[in-house]
């Protein structure tokens, strides 16, 4: 289904029972929804599972200029009105977690929790993002949609460039298909596919995450899932101390071994199962089909 707001159509994935509890997942840059389709039942049963392609990326309009946090979030914000409808629980990765933390900032009544996976809260983060690998997918993608690589071309691009880590006891190094799983290769390929490059060049100059607030408070329960800092994380030890003085109540959990990508890759994906389940646990409760309460009014 789609959602306009403003003229811009924002895609929408939407699985489970309607009486069910609302998960909002959101990607990070282009990414798009198809990368959460490996969720297993331990996720998704007995919930309602709402997976949105944000401007700009896979099934969503194009709406060059536009690419910053806000417009971001007021496209979820109506996802979470007209198709939620009752607060929710977001789960973000990288640009989906800032997204997350925004929403659940400015609008606490339409979130009952954030779940954050290695989201880059912090300046530091966001500058740092905007380095060589980043200039180096934004040039790869307009080369590769320019030349109308098919999905499957481009996955198997992205399965044989070179980590720039060496396998344990060998002198071999790793490619992208050591380390990550093959349906998250395949989902990132059609996000490169898809995506407006000028999402990237938000990234790039800055702009994407510039009105990105951290001081103000948060009312919901929040957890960051971080990546291990010697393999790329968004967000660092350091980070979590300046984020957590300000916020006490955010839990931060790191995973040793992950990379920013911590649910595509083969070392990070179990964690990252095991941990969403258990804050959905807590939060999302399951509900059998015909048990759900009321919806409170949402304000405009």
């Amino acid at each position: 289904m789609r959602v306009n707001r403003a003229g811009v159509n924002i895609y929408v994935d939407v699985r489970g029972s309607q009486d069910a509890a609302p998960v909002v997942f959101l990607h990070g840059v282009t990414a798009s929804g198809t990368g959460w389709d490996w969720l297993p039942p331990a996720v998704t049963a007995d919930r309602r599972i709402i997976n949105v392609d944000l401007r700009g990326h896979g099934r969503s309009d194009r709406a060059a200029g536009s690419y910053v946090l806000p417009e971001f979030a007021d496209d979820v914000l109506a996802v979470l009105r007209d198709v939620a409808g009752t607060p929710s629980v977001l789960v973000g990765h990288s640009l989906g977690g800032a997204v997350a933390w925004d929403i659940a900032q400015r609008h606490p009544e339409l979130v009952g929790a954030a779940f954050l996976a290695d989201p880059p809260l912090i300046p530091a983060a966001r500058g740092a993002a905007a380095g060589g690998t980043l200039f180096a997918t934004r040039a790869a993608t307009d080369a590769w949609q320019r030349a109308g690589l098919s999905v499957a071309e481009i996955a198997g691009r992205l399965a044989a460039a070179p980590t720039g880590t060496t396998l344990p006891g060998t002198a071999r190094g790793l490619t992208a298909a050591d380390l990550d799983l093959d349906d998250a290769i395949t989902a990132r390929a059609f996000g490169l596919k898809h995506v407006d490059v000028h999402v990237l060049d938000a990234a790039l100059d800055g702009s994407l995450l510039a009105a990105l607030d951290t001081s103000a408070p948060v009312a919901a329960p929040v957890l960051i899932l971080a990546a291990d800092p010697a393999l790329g994380s968004a967000f660092s030890p350091d980070h979590a101390k300046l984020l957590t003085a300000l916020h006490p109540s955010v839990e931060v959990v790191r995973v040793p071994g992950a990379g920013h990508g911590i649910h595509q890759e083969r070392a990070g994906r179990p964690v990252f199962t095991r941990v969403l389940a258990g804050f959905l646990d807590r939060h999302a409760p399951r509900r059998p089909a015909g048990t759900r309460p009321a919806a409170p009014e949402l304000s405009a």
